[in-house]
């Protein structure tokens, strides 16, 4: 009995110790993972379609009386690294599946910079069709007419895309400039040139915000009637105290997002929380938690899903809200039939009807 009990006793110790060995194992896993940079060889490789897209890109600089971006190994990496992730995970967002914000990204990739952008872009097959889409969005133009960035990286990994641009404040990594594309001379007559939201403010904080509306874009209507949303965004401290409040127009992409730069105005550099509400829907909290915001650059945040279905405005579904959509979907003509339209398709129908019982769960907002 009593070796027994000394058996039990050595089991139970030899458990405890390899239960902490693995503990030990697994949080530098963690810490490794956290500035994992490990892209796959062959996608390091620049690819025709990417030098491409550069190549329109400088033309489309030259245009505009920019210089040209110089090709950089280093941030083809780190769009490398979003490429694969977002085609891994499914994902379109420019938070990557460990957290990181592209700077962060960018960082733990190896480009200590003095400014930065990123564009990324998903289910285009050709570098034109990508240009394309960016130069008609302003969030993205602006990114592809910094006048303070000198290299720039592309990835596409089954069709999604990754730009990442910066200036080094590190020796800049051997590369090549990247001549126009052929495909795409120079117009013997620029285009007039654009006025994208360049931070030039030092004073004004710009955050890039993109929301989702549920039953707008890929999974439900493409062709929303109103291809333009007012947002209010909150940005709160660290004690959850309200520090200022803004509010601007977010623009269709034409495919799942609404999305635009807001000028916040002065804003200390520091973490913050950032919650956006537009009408009739519920105040939605930006995950991660925590951003980082400076007004050295323009600080793209995580796309964000809002809550529809808050017919009064009170930044709560519930019986009230039932009780007033309620008719609009059961009648032609109703006082608030543009409140229930959550799809925008003109309509207060079952789909509506069928959205806004998936999100009456949601009771409050944050």
């Amino acid at each position: 009995m009593l070796n027994l009990q000394k058996n039990n006793r050595f089991v139970f110790i030899l458990v405890l110790i390899l239960t902490m060995l693995f503990a030990v194992a697994t949080t530098r896993q963690k810490v490794r993972a956290i500035t994992n940079c490990d892209v796959p060889s062959a996608l390091l490789a620049q690819t025709t379609k990417e030098t491409e897209l550069l190549g329109l890109i400088n033309t489309y600089r030259q245009q505009n009386n920019l210089g040209a971006l110089t090709w950089s190994d280093v941030l083809k990496k780190a769009a490398a690294w979003q490429s694969n992730d977002m085609s891994t995970h499914n994902s379109f967002s420019h938070t990557d599946s460990l957290g990181r914000n592209p700077e962060m990204r960018i960082k733990d990739c190896g480009y200590q910079f003095t400014a930065y952008g990123e564009n990324i872009e998903m289910g285009d097959t050709t570098a034109q069709a990508v240009f394309t889409a960016w130069k008609n969005s302003p969030t993205h133009n602006a990114i592809m007419l910094l006048t303070t960035v000198r290299e720039a990286g592309i990835a596409s990994v089954n069709n999604y895309w990754t730009l990442d641009v910066g200036s080094s404040n590190t020796p800049i990594p051997t590369g090549s400039v990247i001549t126009p594309s052929p495909t795409a001379p120079l117009s013997d007559t620029p285009s007039p040139t654009p006025t994208p939201e360049v931070n030039t403010n030092p004073t004004d904080t710009q955050i890039d915000v993109s929301i989702k509306l549920p039953g707008i874009g890929e999974t439900g209507n493409k062709q929303p009637m109103h291809l333009t949303r007012e947002v209010t965004i909150g940005i709160f401290d660290s004690d959850n105290k309200l520090v200022l409040t803004g509010n601007g127009f977010l623009k269709y992409d034409r495919k799942n997002l609404f999305e635009g730069v807001i000028h916040l105005g002065q804003l200390a550099n520091g973490v913050y929380s950032i919650k956006i509400k537009a009408t009739n829907t519920l105040v939605s909290l930006v995950f991660p938690q925590f951003q980082n915001l400076t007004s050295e650059n323009i600080n793209i945040l995580p796309f964000t899903v809002l809550t529809a279905g808050d017919v009064n405005n009170d930044n709560t579904i519930d019986i009230k809200d039932y009780n007033l959509a309620l008719p609009c979907f059961q009648s032609s003509t109703c006082v608030v039939k543009v409140d229930t339209d959550l799809n925008d398709d003109l309509k207060s129908n079952v789909i509506d009807y069928n959205l806004f019982l998936s999100n009456f769960r949601q009771y409050e907002g944050d």
